[in-house]
């Protein structure tokens, strides 16, 4: 992307090339000499995955060893867990503090209490307070004038852990840059800047970005996919302040991933947030194989489930090099979906779900394995995994630490009478790191599918308590489930399915009745009729 302005916004909404156009911003900077020799570029995402895939975009076009040479990628929390592993000391942060886990804070509140209101104020309350500057100390005292006496007990634990959670590795990196020297040390190693989806930012993680790099930045993103604000993510502050930084702002309004049947479904999910509406960017590419927006209304989830199997199978079996993405909000409302379809001999399952599924990490795990004897118990074996593995991740990755610690936790569930690490892991097909999802049945919700593409994209569940989700309470809560909606839509190239259904299964094995979500009547609206052939297969008539 030929542009010369050293700050530059792109709004880019789904499906308009946003990965190619950071691509082909860092071939432009590192071909006109703008990252110079010994400096590098900076790519930032907002996923491990997001990470692979931008990492293959740029190397398609400047080759591995030059993107090797001048471009490092990282998300927030890798980067952040560099610059304390590396400079911590300065501060007194031990050396040895262990980095976040997933399950910490949620493990650690279960303790002291089963109230899930209680926790949600409190996790809360301490994103709010570390999201600032502070030392251990200031918020030591912050949270006992708080007066919440989980937080307090959570501080106390981590701090007798030697523990960081996640939002301290933030406020402690932001503390490490705002030493004039260490930022000085990033500025001079760093010559440009490429931040991906910068409406998933905090204000913090924006101050932490541009204290790395100063200069030749481009932020790409779309407020109307912020669909992180329970992580921190401010998407309306965060563009307010790319706007008075940025000397240019460009705005992408055509789609060179949908069809326009799909297109038609998103755009009317997207109307009320004041989304400009998308077009294709060839319709006449989608006239063979056409392309489809259907919704189908079932009785119940059992139906439901039964259906959505029939018509899966159907399509692997008419189009077998297409992906089909199964998408809901929350993983439970999936689950006789994901029963069903376990029942069907020879289809190609992804479960995104699984920790294993991550592209990249079979591999380490299987290079960790080497040589580890089948004669210790498996819990040994695990844990002799864990320390090889860490070593060839190297801790700072927190994001690949995560997902290695989900994984072997998933292989401590599945170990047989007699497996090894190794014949546990052989069990597994490795997933590659690939730009277009591989062929076949993708089981996934919302917030891991971000940012992905489906040739066939079903999302399931349009009933309220689901979309928009049970704990929304505020017209805000609303307004970002409606853009949760509008992603999981537009992860669709030729096909779009919605369905909703009468009633659901309890956890006690009963039908409690449901209510369609309040936006199932605007998308019915814009679906197509069913060929009878399609209807056959949904009802199982044929």
């Amino acid at each position: 992307m030929k542009h010369a302005a050293s700050q530059l916004l792109l709004i880019a909404p789904p499906g308009c090339g946003k990965t190619e156009v950071l691509a082909m911003r860092a071939e432009y900077l590192v071909n006109e000499g703008l990252v110079r020799p010994n400096r590098r570029l900076l790519a930032i995402t907002y996923s491990k995955r997001a990470r692979d895939n931008m990492a293959q975009r740029i190397q398609n076009r400047l080759g591995y060893q030059r993107t090797k040479r001048f471009v490092t990628i990282q998300n927030f929390h890798g980067l952040a867990g560099r610059i304390v592993r590396a400079h911590g000391t300065t501060l007194g942060i031990p050396h040895d503090v262990e980095f976040p886990t997933r399950r910490w804070l949620a493990s650690t509140m279960s303790k002291h209490t089963g109230d899930w209101d209680l926790k949600k104020e409190t996790d809360r309350l301490l994103r709010t307070l570390k999201s600032s500057a502070i030392n251990d100390a200031h918020l030591h005292r912050l949270v006992v004038e708080s007066k919440n006496d989980l937080a307090i007990e959570v501080e106390i634990e981590r701090l007798k852990q030697n523990r960081l959670d996640y939002p301290d590795l933030l406020r402690h990196a932001q503390r490490l840059l705002l030493i004039p020297e260490i930022s000085e040390l990033y500025q001079q190693h760093f010559d440009a800047l490429v931040v991906d989806e910068f409406q998933d930012l905090s204000t913090q993680q924006l101050d932490i970005v541009s204290r790395v790099c100063a200069r030749n930045a481009i932020y790409v993103g779309d407020p109307l996919q912020g669909i992180y604000s329970w992580a921190g993510a401010e998407p309306e502050t965060v563009l307010k302040s790319l706007t008075s930084r940025c000397s240019e702002r460009i705005d992408l309004d055509i789609s060179y991933r949908s069809s326009p049947q799909v297109l038609t479904m998103v755009n009317a999910a997207s109307s009320d947030l004041g989304a400009p509406p998308l077009s294709a960017a060839d319709p006449n590419a989608w006239v063979s194989p056409a392309g489809h927006a259907l919704a189908f209304d079932f009785v119940d989830d059992s139906a439901e489930a039964a259906a959505i199997t029939r018509v899966v199978t159907h399509i692997n079996k008419e189009y077998p090099q297409e992906s089909i993405g199964i998408i809901t909000r929350s993983g439970f409302r999936r689950k006789l979906i994901d029963q069903e379809l376990a029942t069907v001999e020879n289809l190609p399952l992804q479960v995104w779900d699984m920790a294993l599924d991550t592209p990249g990490l079979l591999p380490i795990l299987r290079r960790a394995a080497q040589g580890i004897r089948r004669t210790p118990r498996i819990g040994d074996q695990l844990s002799m995994l864990r320390k090889r593995a860490v070593e060839l991740i190297g801790d700072d990755d927190v994001d690949t630490m995560n997902e290695m610690d989900d994984a072997l936790q998933l292989l401590a569930e599945r170990a047989n009478s007699g497996d090894s690490i190794r014949d546990m892991l052989a069990r597994f097909k490795e997933v590659s790191v690939s730009e277009e999802v591989g062929p076949g049945i993708h089981l996934l919700n919302a917030h891991i599918g971000k940012g992905q593409q489906f040739d066939w994209a079903i999302v399931i569940g349009l009933e309220e308590g689901h979309v928009p989700d049970f704990r929304s309470l505020s017209a805000q809560d609303y307004e970002e489930e409606e853009r949760v909606l509008m992603v999981m839509l537009s992860r669709a190239k030729r096909g779009l399915i919605v369905t909703r259904v009468g009633s659901v299964t309890t956890q006690y094995g009963t039908k409690k009745p449901k209510k369609s979500s309040r936006w199932w009547t605007a998308l019915e609206a814009v679906s197509e009729s069913p060929s009878s052939a399609m209807l056959h297969v949904v009802n199982g008539t044929r």
